[in-house]
């Protein structure tokens, strides 16, 4: 019933635009490796918890890096 789980996951973030104008320090691209934990709690659903962290980033002008981010899911199929 309980897996250990290992994820890559990416976040992609557009430039903001104001009166047709890019902001320069806005947009982004960043890869994160989740391990976690996931719990079959039946045939129909399943939860889970995993913990990121980027492992590779890239950012258009001055912004304030990723730590880590913490996801936790519920998933129930019917």
């Amino acid at each position: 019933r309980w897996k250990l789980v290992l994820e890559l996951t990416g976040e992609w973030r557009g430039q903001q635009k104001a009166a047709r104008i890019s902001d320069p320090n806005s947009g982004s691209n960043v890869v994160y490796i989740s391990p976690g934990i996931r719990f079959a709690g039946g045939r129909n659903w399943n939860t889970g918890v995993s913990v990121g962290v980027p492992i590779v980033s890239d950012f258009k002008g001055y912004q304030d890096p990723p730590s880590y981010r913490i996801i936790q899911r519920f998933v129930f199929v019917f």
